[in-house]
């Protein structure tokens, strides 16, 4: 049996090709997923994942502009799975408890290509010189994050162009401090909003 990464990494040409019809076959038919409102277009958001380092490194800004040309909003790019610097003492990230089987597949690929935090925010920063102009909200787990370092993973996000955070294991209660540097950086605060 022939896995998706297996089929991504034959093809690596048609990839991005086959992405942008996809996303563009689902806004025509209106499949899109309403986590976003857009009520001045008439219309929700199509909001799409991707997990930085899937299928490969080098894939990862070509996925990113192909979302965009397929007509996706917003991305959230899963990146905390791993801290991968020399100043942590952080391990891979490989329990990601509130995701099914594909993402974390695609976690485990991302893990054996050595994908990190760093390598993740590089990948944003390509995609933004690129031409990526869409926003971009990281999405992982806290641990890595919390090991990396709250205020100096946000500060880089900012500085790659993250447009913000969904960190799926931190409740809100939980999540002050975290809050506090994300306003410090420009961050708006989605959880005040009513």
């Amino acid at each position: 049996m022939t896995s998706t990464v297996d089929t991504f990494n034959q093809l690596p040409s048609a990839m991005a090709d086959e992405i942008k019809r996809t996303f563009e076959k689902c806004k025509a038919q209106g499949s899109l997923f309403e986590f976003y409102a857009e009520p001045s277009a008439g219309r929700t958001a199509l909001v799409t994942f991707v997990t930085a380092g899937y299928p490969t490194l080098d894939a990862t800004v070509s996925v990113l502009k192909a979302m965009q040309e397929g007509g996706t909003d917003i991305i959230e790019l899963g990146h905390f799975i791993s801290v991968g610097c020399a100043d942590c003492t952080g391990l891979p990230f490989t329990d990601p408890l509130a995701d099914g089987p594909t993402i974390q597949e695609a976690n485990d690929v991302s893990l054996a290509n050595g994908t990190n935090i760093p390598k993740s925010l590089e990948l944003l920063r390509e995609a933004r010189r690129t031409g990526v102009t869409i926003p971009i909200i990281l999405m992982g787990y806290y641990n890595p994050l919390l090991i990396y370092g709250e205020e100096r993973v946000i500060n880089a996000a900012k500085e790659a162009g993250a447009n913000g955070f969904i960190i799926v294991d931190l409740p809100p209660e939980e999540a002050v401090t975290f809050r506090d540097h994300c306003k410090r950086a420009g961050y708006s605060d989605f959880l005040n909003r009513g």
